[in-house]
């Protein structure tokens, strides 16, 4: 293609450019309107799929917190968890879905004259169980946390491992 094109411009350059923004415009113009459609029909479906928990679609969300006027030095805190969620096929009827929180921390410290620090939370790790179908309209699932003492610096994780635990009131 590069070649006749190169014979076409030592030819008739004027001609040429007359014709390439029409030659390439025609295909486009019929693959525009597909695409457009597709494109619509592609983000709906992708929307819907965002919306159910139970989808088998991995997604990778990042919640980013700030946290203010800490301590007597009113420090600062900035944590962003990134959270992938994964679900696994379990036969006809069950997925398991994983999510993974990694908190990647930045801490002033609280108080004055204190070094700050930045790295790795300690990851809390969950499991839940969940019939592929809803249940009543409801979607269900359940299952363990787990806490992973991976806190790259000791004032940034608890320091042990644990499930954790939830109380009901």
């Amino acid at each position: 293609m590069i070649v006749v094109m190169k014979q076409i411009k030592k030819q008739a350059p004027i001609k040429f450019a007359v014709l390439l923004p029409v030659l390439l415009a025609a295909p486009l113009a019929s693959a525009e309107n597909q695409s457009a459609e597709s494109t619509q029909n592609n983000t709906a479906e992708l929307a819907k799929k965002l919306q159910n928990p139970i989808a088998s679609l991995i997604s990778v969300p990042i919640q980013n917190n700030w946290d203010f006027d800490i301590g007597p030095a009113d420090a600062m805190r900035f944590t962003a968890n990134v959270q992938p969620v994964i679900p696994f096929s379990i036969g006809d009827d069950w997925n398991l879905i994983t999510r993974t929180i990694m908190p990647v921390i930045h801490a002033e410290s609280p108080v004055p004259g204190g070094e700050a620090l930045s790295g790795m939370g300690d990851i809390v790790q969950s499991f839940f169980l969940s019939p592929k179908k809803s249940v009543g309209g409801w979607v269900l699932g359940g299952g363990p946390v787990f806490l992973y003492p991976s806190a790259s610096e000791d004032q940034l994780g608890g320091k042990k491992w644990e499930p954790v635990r939830r109380r009901w009131r």
